[in-house]
């Protein structure tokens, strides 16, 4: 049994493979996603299992590409969640269509409470331009800027009588707007053709905080998890994620299990290309002290963890063994 953890680094992208579209359909996504990515100017790696990019900008997201944004499940999404707030970056779903319908251009859905939207849109929300349109059951909302309408306002010598006249709306709904940006997607048309300028705000990708992953199941997950919370890292544990353990003291790091030297192995080459695209630095604990490294990645047995008292003797181990 093994474990895989790495360091954080500042910016982390992940877009997870489809397993409910045909191979050359999510292939042909990723690619697209790819391509849009680095024409941004994201820095961009490959990797496998459940992400098949990884990729680094100002902005720093999460992203499954589904077919069917409906076939993201409760279990994936908590999962995302977590790992998401521990590494600090926005989850995103995109697909073309839900159930019934496709996903509307410059629309943002929800989907177990992470942000969805369609290739086009996420194409523009990686450019920094967040769609400002919601949907919700019964149709859309929107959220406006209170503070961009009331410049707007003066620089037009508008009232919010004079605004609700020009834009055919109620003085009621000028002031709710006004209050707390809350509009449906309608009035925010209407007022920012009366205004003559967007004031719409970000409809609101970013999720604050970590969420709350399963307690540890197995006998190895619950030794572990004692050595970490001596150790003062806090951590959670993921379920339907290629990293079933994520951990932050003074840096963020993420965790596999896996009993397969085979599979550490092959992956060792994907781990040394992102770490030297990204400053990641991966290591494993193995069930038994001596290893040394494995596959040329430092590794600290998990029998020599109780000796170790604090999270800068960890990263001290690892130090002295890499190559």
């Amino acid at each position: 049994m093994h474990i895989f953890c790495a360091y954080r680094f500042n910016f982390l992208l992940l877009i997870k493979r489809c397993p409910h579209c045909n191979s050359m359909g999510r292939e042909d996504a990723v690619r697209e996603t790819e391509a849009c990515l680095e024409g941004e100017g994201y820095v961009v790696s490959h990797g496998e299992g459940c992400f098949d990019l990884i990729a680094r900008k100002r902005l720093s997201v999460a992203v499954k590409v589904l077919s069917n944004v409906d076939s993201f499940t409760l279990a994936e999404a908590s999962d995302l969640l977590t790992l998401s707030g521990f590494i600090g970056t926005v989850p995103v779903v995109v697909g073309e269509r839900a159930n019934r319908y496709r996903l509307e251009e410059s629309v943002m859905y929800r989907r177990h409470g992470i942000p969805a939207m369609s290739p086009d849109t996420f194409s523009e929300f990686a450019r920094g331009a967040p769609p400002m349109v919601s949907a919700r059951r019964g149709g859309y909302s929107a959220h406006a800027d209170p503070g961009r309408i009331a410049s707007a306002m003066r620089e037009r010598g508008l009232s919010p009588a004079g605004l609700a006249a020009v834009a055919g709306l109620s003085l009621k709904t000028v002031y709710k707007c006004l209050k707390s940006g809350a509009v449906d997607a309608a009035t925010l048309e209407a007022m920012e053709a009366a205004l003559g300028c967007r004031i719409g705000a970000d409809s609101g990708g970013r999720l604050q905080g970590p969420d709350a992953g399963p307690e540890p199941r197995t006998t190895l997950k619950r030794i572990v998890s004692g050595h970490l919370d001596r150790m003062g890292l806090r951590h959670s544990f993921l379920s339907r994620s290629p990293f079933n353990l994520v951990m932050e003291g003074g840096r963020v790091l993420v965790s596999v299990v896996s009993g397969d030297r085979t599979r550490l192995a092959a992956s060792a080459e994907m781990l040394r290309d992102i770490g030297n695209s990204f400053g990641l630095t991966p290591f494993y604990i193995t069930p038994t002290p001596g290893d040394g490294c494995v596959a040329g990645i430092p590794a600290v047995g998990l029998r020599e963890l109780p000796s170790m008292g604090s999270r800068r003797e960890l990263e001290d181990a690892l130090d002295a063994r890499r190559a």
